[in-house]
């Protein structure tokens, strides 16, 4: 009796991976320009708010506050206004530095001036990001953490002062947030490494997948 199909195998392991072992969603924040900046960058999508839906993402332009840059007070108050006053308005990610205030206080300062997405920056240097969280219940808070309906990430401190150096140097700084499954990447390297065993196995015979 034959081996089995090498495509058989791919098949049951795509089950296993995804059906079994489902990945958690992650965030892929994507910088459009300047060209120094281009390219993914890691980030943490918060628990609350919105979190996109798989392959949705949006587009905008980063803009840091000169004032209020924690965003914990009501950016009302300083005359600052991103609603859209023209079809063409080009759509705004609010950049504001991590402390001081809830995360969830962050952003909902910042929806309310029409901001459509929120980058905190961290304020030190982490190797991994952690995935904001709402903060407990309390009366004050819960009259705005379920309204939250815009997406939030951190991003790290590095990402956060090349931005913000990038906007003091007059450059306008585009993005793009998306939302996505782990499933992909860990398929494709449970693929490659499963095909490496089996050419081993078969010692120099073809394979047809």
């Amino acid at each position: 009796m034959g081996s089995p199909p090498f495509g058989i195998l791919c098949y049951f392991l795509i089950f296993l991976v995804v059906v079994l072992f489902p990945a958690p969603g992650t965030s892929s924040l994507t910088v459009i320009s300047p060209e120094n900046l281009k390219g993914r960058h890691q980030t943490a999508m918060a628990k609350f708010g919105n979190k996109l839906d798989h392959g949705d993402s949006i587009g905008g332009t980063v803009v840091y506050p000169s004032v209020n840059q924690k965003g914990c007070e009501d950016f009302g108050s300083s005359g600052l206004s991103f609603h859209a006053k023209k079809s063409w308005t080009v759509p705004t990610f609010l950049l504001v530095d991590r402390g001081d205030c809830y995360f969830a206080l962050k952003v909902w300062n910042a929806q309310k001036v029409g901001a459509i997405a929120v980058l905190i920056a961290d304020y030190a240097e982490n190797t991994n990001l952690v995935a904001m969280d709402s903060p407990i219940e309390e009366s004050a808070i819960s009259t705005y953490l379920h309204n939250i309906t815009i997406p939030s990430v951190l991003v790290s401190k590095s990402f956060g002062d090349q931005v913000k150096q990038a906007l003091s140097s007059g450059e306008i700084v585009n993005m793009k947030l998306g939302w996505s499954t782990e499933a992909e990447g860990r398929i494709g390297d449970c693929y490659f490494a499963l095909k490496l065993v089996w050419n081993i196995a078969l010692k120099g015979r073809s394979i047809g997948c």
